[in-house]
């Protein structure tokens, strides 16, 4: 044993038998005291996860155990036996601690790249106002919480789902028993946002790669091949972080349900997020959505009772087809879990909350501006189930999540960046070394590029519930564990990776939109510089078909280029040369033929009226007024009929709306600021 060989090279290289059976017998102590350090961090945590008790349990969602101290045990059996968790469990006992010194931060950590990217228009730039503003409060600082007034008060929830409540109770109990015990501080915090002091937190460090931005259109020289091997050296991950997440995530992959309760969701619909500022957002949005025509039901989560809106529930929305579901009040037991339940978390809970079976998730700040409704009944969606849009940027996951929650990582390239159309053949010379020159998110069994905008999202719960309540885990511990491993720290850290990430781990189809996202904007004269407000989507049913007729002229390409050329293999890489510089038939040029908007998604700045006067943002640098919107995709004046909609109910009586009241704005003092705005609108 001096020599620096352990025990298992003792034992297989002709030590001396009496050695062999000390060694044998010291294995089996340090086996019965990992076995020790598991049962008490489970039941560490299942003490903290702890609720009323359930009713009997169902087959249907979990094995049937004698008991509740019988189902920990035997999860925490499997849990040692599982052959990758136990070869890591005695380091792991060794190094639990050596986080808990680790101080946690008093002031901002400062983005590397400077800022938060939001000029780019990526739809979590509002990432620190998403995380604050649905409790309430403003990022800027112009209105206050709120409180709650008896005149206030929700009614109580007419249509509670027990079975729901009682399945999705114990989806939290899963997940608040695997909760991790380290993670990393955060990197930028709003005033408001606190670092979790629940964890043994880790400075976040970056390797000699840092934090690296890349747009999807960038293929400028010198911009570096995101490998393994490059995407590796980006953020630093300890031993200690990754053998914690690994387990928790074997845990929670382990024992999340796959099915759920019969007839907890039925229909179609769509549903928003409220409360606090967004409660004005989500009027805004349901209202551009009853003007294309869409006859869809529409659900519209309020957090807590907290920010219920009677004047918008009982009067406004009623009128819209519209009605409010308070979280709290649809799904009770989250009341004892109100401090861990955050902005991050509201998107998968509407997913998972809202009665529709088939449902369209939009952010309140994204407007519908073409009928939706029959996207429910056409392809990719009924085949996929599951539709995702594109966000600006390539994707820099690191390579340790897909270690640590055990994907199987091929070293085949199987697409060309968002690409996964064109046949390799054409791109693959077969000497590439996977982990140094292939594109990590190329290979087989990665989530592809590009990466996801989440302003908007289609989802079958019928096939994809494995998927929703594993994207819950990722946001649950979304800040400080997930976000940093997906993003590593570039523009838009937040949820929107976590429903791509689930889908990819369970197998289950996603259609991923190929038309690249346009931006929303206005060009200065000086500097003659483009401004971004906001971003636009487009239609899936027209991508899928320009999807299959890429992949068909594709083929053909190449089919009749093995005709022609006895050495094709040899030639090939001048045929793909040439099928991407013909302007009129690469992927892209294919991707934009008879494409429409879908969405607008108004996210900087966003469409208040009270916001924008006070901090003057319908000017430029040089102080002129710009027209914010100036696409000329839509047949009508979409800026124009926001200040309308504005104007109606700003100024037809004052808007009872607590995120203004509180804050003592009388919106009719805005009528003036209002109609200034269309007349300018109407001359320019």
């Amino acid at each position: 044993m001096g020599s620096g060989k352990t025990w298992k090279h003792f034992i297989c290289f002709g030590a001396p038998r009496r050695a062999k059976r000390l060694a044998i017998g010291a294995a089996v102590v340090i086996v019965i005291l990992i076995s020790a350090q598991v049962v008490d961090m489970f039941r560490s945590n299942r003490q903290m996860a702890s609720l009323d008790e359930p009713a009997e349990r169902s087959s249907h969602f979990w094995p049937v155990y004698g008991s509740d101290a019988d189902l920990d045990n035997t999860k925490e059996q499997e849990m040692i036996e599982h052959e990758e968790i136990k070869n890591h469990l005695y380091e792991v006992k060794q190094g639990s601690e050596v986080g808990d010194g680790v101080e946690d931060p008093d002031t901002d950590q400062p983005n590397e790249n400077g800022d938060d990217g939001n000029s780019d228009n990526s739809d979590d730039n509002d990432n620190s106002d998403n995380n604050d503003d649905n409790s309430g409060g403003d990022s800027d600082g112009i209105l206050i919480k709120y409180k709650l007034g008896l005149e206030h008060k929700a009614p109580e929830e007419a249509e509670h789902n027990a079975a729901l409540d009682k399945f999705l109770q114990k989806v939290l109990t899963v997940l608040i028993t695997s909760k991790p015990k380290t993670g990393f501080e955060l990197m930028k915090r709003s005033k408001k946002q606190k670092s979790d002091t629940s964890f043994n937190l880790y400075p976040r460090q970056y390797g000699k790669n840092g934090v690296v931005n890349i747009a999807a259109h960038d293929n400028r020289p010198g911009v570096p091949v995101l490998s393994e091997d490059f995407l590796g050296q980006c953020l630093t991950m300890s031993s200690q972080v990754f053998q914690d997440l690994q387990t928790s995530h074997f845990y929670v992959t382990k024992w999340l349900p796959d099915k759920y309760p019969e007839n907890v969701y039925k229909g179609d619909g769509v549903v928003m997020v409220g409360g606090g500022r967004y409660s004005w957002f989500v009027l805004l949005a349901v209202e551009n959505l009853r003007s294309t025509g869409s006859k869809l039901p529409v659900e519209v989560l309020i957090p807590s009772e907290d920010e219920y809106e009677s004047y918008l529930c009982d009067k406004l929305l009623p009128k819209l087809d519209a009605k409010c579901v308070v979280l709290t009040q649809r799904l009770p037991f989250l009341k004892k879990f109100s401090s861990i339940i955050g902005g991050y978390q509201y998107k998968s809970l509407a997913l998972l909350s809202s009665s529709f079976e088939r449902v369209l998730l939009l952010d309140a700040d994204n407007l519908a501006v073409e009928n939706p409704d029959s996207l429910f009944d056409s392809e990719p969606f009924d085949s996929y189930g599951m539709i995702l849009w594109p966000d600006y940027w390539k994707r820099v996951t690191h390579p340790d999540f897909y270690k640590l929650a055990g994907f199987k990582i091929g070293d085949k390239r199987v697409r060309n960046g968002p690409d996964d159309l064109s046949p390799p053949e054409l791109y693959v010379s077969g000497f590439e070394n996977p982990k140094t020159d292939l594109p990590l998110h190329d290979r087989e069994g990665t989530m592809p590029d590009l990466t996801t905008e989440s302003g908007q999202i289609m989802v079958n719960k019928r096939n994809h519930m494995r998927s929703l309540l594993l994207s819950l885990y990722y946001n649950l511990y979304g800040p400080h564990q997930f976000y940093p491993l997906f993003s590593q720290g570039t523009n838009g850290e937040g949820d929107k990776e976590t429903f791509l990430a689930a889908a990819t781990y369970y197998g289950e189809s996603v259609y991923r939109v190929n038309k690249i996202c346009d931006s929303l904007g206005y060009w200065m004269d000086d500097p003659h510089k483009f401004v971004g407000v906001g971003m636009i989507q487009h239609d899936p049913v027209v991508d899928y078909k320009n999807s299959k007729d890429y992949r068909k002229y594709v083929e053909q390409k190449l089919s009749e280029f093995k005709d022609e050329n006895p050495n094709w293999k040899k030639l090939t890489p001048q045929l793909w040369k040439s099928i991407n510089e013909d302007s009129e038939n690469n992927f892209n040029s294919y991707m934009d033929r008879n494409q429409r908007p879908r969405f607008y998604h108004c996210n900087f700045p966003k469409l208040d009226p009270v916001d924008m006067h006070k901090y003057n943002k319908l000017v430029d640098d040089n102080g002129k007024e710009e027209r914010l919107y100036t696409s000329n995709e839509l047949d009508f004046d979409f800026e124009k009929k926001q200040w309308v909609i504005m104007r109606k109910y700003f100024c037809d009586g004052d808007l009872e709306l607590k995120y203004f009241t509180d804050a003592g704005v009388r919106t009719t003092d805005y009528c003036q600021f209002i109609d200034d705005r269309i007349t300018f609108l109407e001359a320019n």
